[in-house]
């Protein structure tokens, strides 16, 4: 039987689980159930998220008005930072004005311990290997960053080296598209999981088969 490798985006796998009500998925059984979908013996499988921040409370200068301020994240200079006046002045966006304190504090390390949890637990399972991205807070949100970089990577890798003849991706972002091209011209089928109402939809004209990921897809892989 052939082989078959998958990656998936940690970050679009948990919206939709929460999208689901936050379900609790087996990713062992998650897994085998991709693999025998397809008809393919699994190589391996590389999952990749970013730790959440832990925003903690630091004295800063604004850049507008020297007003002493407290900050989400260490300040060094590389950037400018504004107090909640100068910050409506210059982007008109007061709504948007990061707040936090010493309670989100500690229920963002509470999070925080619950995912390292997750993902230890998740190393431990067989063929699995988990990599690390990184957030970074933009306009008080934050973001993902390098899970699209690492994931594109090990997928051209992987067909490149010839490990796999399918490559299974759960994901829904564009930014996966070059790496997609380059792994089909080496040989590989890609299939994409992802859910229809969250996906790009230029994703969708690259991969070579579409499964939408429901939620009766996973409904008998919850964790116990």
């Amino acid at each position: 039987m052939e082989k078959c490798a998958i990656f998936i985006d940690g970050g679009y796998l948990d919206k939709l689980l929460e999208m689901w009500g936050g379900f609790s998925l087996d990713y062992l059984k998650f897994s085998k159930k991709l693999c025998d979908f397809i008809k393919a013996d699994i190589l391996r499988v590389y999952y990749y998220n970013c730790s959440p921040i832990v925003r903690r409370m630091y004295e800063a200068i604004c850049s507008k008005c020297d007003e002493k301020i407290e900050i989400h994240f260490k300040h060094y200079g590389e950037k400018k930072v504004f107090c909640e006046k100068c910050y409506e002045n210059k982007f008109g966006k007061k709504s948007q004005f990061p707040k936090f304190s010493q309670k989100q504090t500690k229920e963002d390390q509470d999070f925080h311990d619950e995912r390292e949890k997750l993902y230890n637990k998740l190393k431990k399972l067989p063929r699995f290997e988990v990599k690390y991205g990184y957030l970074q807070i933009i306009k008080g949100q934050p973001k993902q960053k390098l899970i699209d970089v690492k994931m594109s990577l090990d997928v051209v890798d992987k067909c490149f080296e010839k490990q796999i003849q399918h490559a299974i991706i759960v994901a829904g972002d564009a930014d996966f598209i070059p790496a997609i091209r380059k792994a089909k011209d080496h040989g590989a089928i890609i299939h994409l999981f992802c859910n229809e109402n969250r996906v790009n939809r230029k994703l969708l004209h690259e991969v070579d088969e579409v499964h939408n990921l429901k939620l009766s897809f996973i409904r008998d892989l919850e964790e116990v």
